[in-house]
Order: C-alpha cells, then sequence, then structure tokens
C-alpha cells in the first residue's frame, strides 16, 4: 500500500513539474508563425496565372503573363479572385464577408474581369436593361469598345472590351458594378492597360 501511494505520489509530482515548465515557458505564448518579410516583392495569386506587384507611389500592379496584359489599380482596391483564363478576376473596394444581398453600399464597388469571344454583348433575360450606351475610346492607340448599362431595377454599370493581340479571337471584358462615383476607377485601370508578351 505505501508502494502504491509512494508511486502515484511521485506520478502527481512529475505531472506538476511538466505543467509548471509548460506553463511558464517562455516561448508559450511566442508566435511561432512564420511572417514573410514586408518587402516581399510580389504575390502571387492563385494557381499563377496572375502577379500583383506593390509600387513604390503605392499603385499596385497586376500582371498576367499567360494571357498577355497588365494593368495598375489603386490600393483601395483588393485582388479577391483570380480563375483567369477560365473564370473571373474580381476587385473589391470594400470587405467582402461572402454573403450575397442586393446592391452595393455608397462607395462599395466591386470590378470584375472575364475572357469574350465578342465585343458585342447581349441582355441577359435576368437582368432587362433600360437603357445601353455604346461608344469606342482609344487607349494606348488600341481601339476599346465601352457600354454603359442602366438596369430596369435602377443599376447601372460599365463594360470595357479589349481586344488581347497577344490572345486571338479573345478579348477582355472589364466591369464595374455600384457606386457611379467611382466609375472613374475602372476609367483609371483600362487607361494603364497594356499588352506584353507572353
Amino acid at each position: 500500500m505505501k508502494l502504491k501511494t509512494l508511486t502515484i505520489f511521485l506520478l502527481l509530482v512529475l505531472l506538476v513539474i511538466f505543467c509548471g515548465m509548460y506553463f511558464h515557458s517562455p516561448n508559450k505564448n511566442k508566435d511561432t508563425s512564420i511572417t514573410p518579410p514586408e518587402n516581399i516583392p510580389s504575390l502571387e495569386v492563385n494557381k499563377g496565372v496572375g502577379i500583383v506587384t506593390k509600387n513604390e507611389d503605392g499603385s499596385n500592379e497586376y500582371v498576367n503573363t499567360e494571357i498577355g496584359f497588365s494593368f495598375l489599380f489603386s490600393p483601395n482596391w483588393v485582388l479577391a479572385r483570380d480563375d483567369l483564363p477560365t473564370g473571373v478576376l474580381q476587385l473589391f473596394n470594400y470587405a467582402d464577408d461572402g454573403t450575397h444581398k442586393k446592391g452595393f453600399d455608397t462607395g462599395g464597388n466591386k470590378i470584375e474581369a472575364m475572357l469574350v469571344s465578342s465585343t458585342e454583348t447581349e441582355e441577359s433575360p435576368d437582368y432587362p436593361e433600360k437603357n445601353r450606351a455604346k461608344r469606342e475610346v482609344l487607349v494606348n492607340n488600341q481601339k476599346v469598345v465601352v457600354y454603359d448599362i442602366e438596369l430596369e431595377r435602377g443599376d447601372i454599370y460599365r463594360s470595357y472590351i479589349i481586344s488581347l493581340p497577344t490572345t486571338p479571337d479573345k478579348y477582355l471584358s472589364i466591369t464595374i458594378y455600384g457606386d457611379t462615383s467611382n466609375f472613374q476607377e475602372l476609367d483609371e485601370i483600362v487607361e494603364s492597360y497594356a499588352t506584353i508578351e507572353k
């Protein structure tokens, strides 16, 4: 009986010692996660399709060598998704919590880009249009088609359709949704658009 009591006592002492070592360890509360240095020159997005680089002036540059284009965007925007060339690229100027609500808050916008096979767009039966204006503008000596569309429910959006010289029979459609007071942000992105060699 004394041996059994002594064994239990020693086990309890060892347990107290190990617990004390663990809870009073200097590394217990130390952050052991790896933090990358702030001067990383670029960030790979998804499968290496596009790369975002922060420029010295604070702007971000998106470069897609697979499709052959680049553009600049403000640090107020976040690249939330890049599934080009088969899906969409999305930029947000607000925190996207993943919920899908109807419309945007004041100041909120989303920019989506995708590859399309024509400069012509058709009205969607899901989004009946009230007005549609089509015009051509010159961007970096290249004709670009612009659509300003107002839906029956009041939403307005702007789309640019840009030919991709490095990808025959494909165009980059880039559209902004949300607060119209920020539509110049898309205009600036398109003005910075450049083709690059694949």
